[in-house]
């Protein structure tokens, strides 16, 4: 099995890990009788621990300190441990810390997982990122669609035994994965904060996370937008396969894209099209609305995400070059928390409406902080 094929593998088996975590949060939670305020702290506490780790995993393995596969497999094998928890313990509170930790193992997969990419090359191996995050996605929806239907027939611990199952194969691949052992870099000599070195790069990535930040909201209450429409957790599982299956030509044909504009235009074009998913989202008022709505994937989350990896790998210097990894994955764990934490505490106070608003003011803002950020990288690199 080539290393691309593994590599592939893992990326298809840890997105559906990812579907499980995120796409069933608010579904799980709400039947062990926690409300959605309790679950955006929830989902915002596993955000804000892995925000605060993953520069440290980041400078990890950019030291050599730590290989990128024994963060991966240690990680992994967190996410298969909290879901054993959640089968077993009753305890609403237990489940609500363990679902906390799910939540920030996998988090922090995303970074060192998409720099692993980054370390084949440099090492010889031919990696095609979009084509193996692209097979992520399908595994992604391939998991909604599935855990979908069966939750509606064997109820919420269905959650659960998906995510240990699929964390287990993960761990699997991992191990069959080969990993040379890096050089550790030589950080550069400039003086100043990494933030001061690199102040356009971290504009782009505060725009990164307003973006994700309204994901997170139509993401972790997707459930509370498709019944406002009628719909019920089966429809919430398709809902999230139709995005999953537009997210597809994005991220297989991402390197053709990458050849003909450059990763900081195409995180502009992509918070555009997150202006546009939050302002339908907004006016949904039916499940045709709302799958129609799930196509606009394609320009956004699904163009952003390997966007953003090509962008902080051609942005960072010589041993910065994980620690980009590390805050740009940050954008999705910090926007992740951000939309859980606000949007719960905005449904439960005000209703869907206030938080959907509230998303669409953040992709605007997101918008501007990119734009912002990529004029401000050109101005650096002159």
């Amino acid at each position: 099995m080539s290393v691309q094929s593994k590599y592939t593998a893992m990326q298809a088996v840890y997105w559906m890990v990812y579907s499980v975590a995120f796409g069933f949060v608010t579904y799980y939670l709400l039947g062990t009788g926690i409300g959605e305020a309790a679950i955006g702290m929830v989902t915002a506490s596993g955000g804000i621990i892995a925000a605060v780790l993953q520069p440290l995993t980041g400078s990890l393995t950019d030291s050599g300190r730590l290989r990128w596969k024994t963060i991966l497999v240690f990680l992994a094998s967190l996410c298969l441990l909290f879901n054993i928890l959640m089968i077993f313990i009753s305890s609403e509170v237990l489940n609500a810390v363990s679902y906390a930790g799910f939540i920030t193992a996998v988090n922090l997969i995303v970074p060192v997982a998409n720099g692993a990419s980054f370390y084949y090359e440099r090492s010889g191996e031919k990696i095609n990122f979009g084509f193996a995050r692209g097979t992520g996605s399908l595994f992604y929806g391939a998991a909604a669609y599935v855990l979908g239907a069966v939750s509606v027939r064997a109820g919420i611990m269905s959650v659960p035994a998906a995510g240990a199952l699929t964390s287990l194969l993960l761990i699997l691949i991992l191990i069959s994965m080969p990993c040379q052992r890096e050089v550790c870099e030589v950080r550069r000599q400039a003086g100043g904060s990494i933030i001061s070195r690199y102040p356009g790069f971290f504009m782009v990535v505060a725009g990164c996370t307003l973006c994700l930040s309204f994901h997170s909201i139509s993401c972790n209450f997707l459930i509370r937008i498709v019944e406002s429409c009628g719909g019920d957790a089966e429809v919430m599982g398709t809902a999230i396969a139709v995005s999953a299956v537009f997210e597809l030509p994005a991220m297989f044909g991402f390197s053709v894209i990458a050849k003909r504009f450059s990763a900081g235009m195409l995180l502009k074009v992509s918070a555009v099209f997150f202006i546009i998913k939050s302002l339908l989202f907004l006016f949904s008022s039916g499940v045709g609305m709302i799958y129609f709505t799930q196509m606009f994937q394609a320009g956004s989350f699904a163009l952003m995400i390997p966007a953003s990896v090509y962008y902080a790998e051609s942005s960072m210097e010589k041993g910065d070059k994980m620690k980009g990894q590390a805050y740009m994955g940050l954008a999705l764990t910090a926007g992740s928390f951000i939309g859980a934490l606000s949007g719960g505490f905005l449904i439960q106070m005000a209703g869907l409406k206030q938080a959907l608003i509230l998303g669409t003011a953040f992709t605007v803002a997101g918008f501007i902080l990119i734009a912002a950020g990529t004029v401000n990288k050109k101005r650096e690199s002159k």
